[in-house]
């Protein structure tokens, strides 16, 4: 790089603070990195099913300055819109960029949120779900994945004798046999032992069913078009939606609206190569953080051959997990948790529950995530 080249990151959650880091310290005086994120906090997705009981934000909601390399420029802002030579914030400002990074992840339904719901009221926002919470004598989920299996594990161990009593009732209406998404990362044992888990705790579940808000109530859902069940607090939980700006290129996401990216997390829907997407946003199978060291040294390497060479440039490929079974702990509350390791020769096994609770339910990562975070 003969001259100096700007690079713009959009979304600051995990993958953009990553991106943003590691392609700045790859380009060091040779390039400019601008971050923008719609909030001045970074949000530890991970750990936010337990805000709305304990809106305890420690290590969870804090300052992008305590991530963020001293020498990104953070840009507090929303991007609206974006070509393939600039992005348009909703301040107005039209920044030009090199290369693009969109890594403004997704939607997710409440209680959890993002940013891009609540921006940096999350206070106000955690305060209002914990009252709702609270209040509840019936909290129904539609949609038993892993988002909302760790959010019941966190309410049966915050209500567990409010739920025995019956003063309190949590039920879950879910379209397969078994909870967790009916895909390959999670085995047969897993998914089995959460469904019991969730039954031996009181939970109601509604397996084999679809559940939709009736029309003519809001606290009534109708369960496999037949069946009405009336609750005061109805969560949703089918899916994520990914955060997209409006731009003109016609084949940049799938039909689920995530970015389409070849292993190199260049968007294949973007002739001049120039802008990549990582995280939520794209449409990886697997987007958690497993693999995410990887991938930002990936991506730094990548953006900064681009620089280099455009579209001459030959970029490395990056692993992700497809098709197989993931390491993986459900958390259920702070005491407890079920997972799986899948071990060469042996298969996939349970993880002993001991372990479980200790790497993951315990905290959440809470305690290492900001070194993580800056890394």
């Amino acid at each position: 790089m003969t001259t100096s080249k700007t690079v713009v990151v959009v979304g600051a959650g995990s993958h953009g603070i990553g991106s943003a880091n590691h392609i700045k310290r790859e380009l060091k005086d040779q390039g400019t990195v601008k971050l923008i994120s719609i909030s001045d906090n970074a949000y530890f997705l991970p750990a936010a099913i337990r805000l709305p009981l304990t809106r305890d934000y420690e290590n969870i909601i804090y300052p992008l300055t305590d991530v963020v390399d001293k020498d990104v420029e953070i840009i507090k802002d929303e991007v609206l819109s974006f070509t393939d030579s600039a992005v348009t914030t909703k301040s107005g400002k039209v920044i030009e960029f090199d290369a693009l990074v969109l890594a403004t992840g997704s939607r997710w339904s409440s209680p959890v949120a993002s940013t891009f719901d609540f921006g940096d009221n999350h206070e106000k926002y955690f305060e209002e779900q914990h009252d709702k919470i609270e209040s509840a004598k019936h909290i129904l989920l539609i949609g038993g994945g892993f988002v909302n299996a760790e959010f019941v594990g966190e309410l049966v161990a915050k209500y567990e004798a409010d739920i025995k009593s019956g003063a309190k009732k949590i039920s879950i209406v879910h379209n397969a046999d078994k909870l967790l998404p009916d895909g390959p990362f999670y085995g047969e044992n897993l998914r089995t032992d959460i469904t019991n888990w969730m039954k031996e705790h009181g939970v109601k579940l509604y397996l084999n069913s679809k559940g939709v808000v009736s029309p003519n109530d809001p606290h009534k859902v109708i369960i496999n078009g037949k069946e009405e069940v009336e609750a005061d607090l109805i969560y949703f939980g089918t899916g994520i939606k990914p955060i997209v700006p409006e731009n003109d290129f016609v084949d940049l996401t799938n039909k689920q609206g995530f970015v389409r990216v070849d292993k190199t997390f260049q968007a294949k829907g973007v002739p001049k190569g120039n802008i990549f997407a990582i995280g939520d946003v794209n449409d990886f199978e697997y987007h958690g953080l497993i693999k995410r060291e990887d991938w930002s040294k990936t991506i730094r390497k990548n953006v900064a051959l681009y620089l280099k060479d455009g579209s001459k440039a030959k970029l490395t490929e990056t692993s992700t997990f497809e098709n197989e079974n993931i390491p993986s702990v459900v958390s259920l509350g702070p005491k407890h948790g079920k997972g799986q390791l899948p071990l060469p020769l042996f298969g996939t096994v349970r993880a002993p529950e001991f372990l479980a609770v200790s790497m993951k339910s315990k905290t959440l990562f809470t305690e290492k995530v900001k070194k993580m975070t800056a890394r």
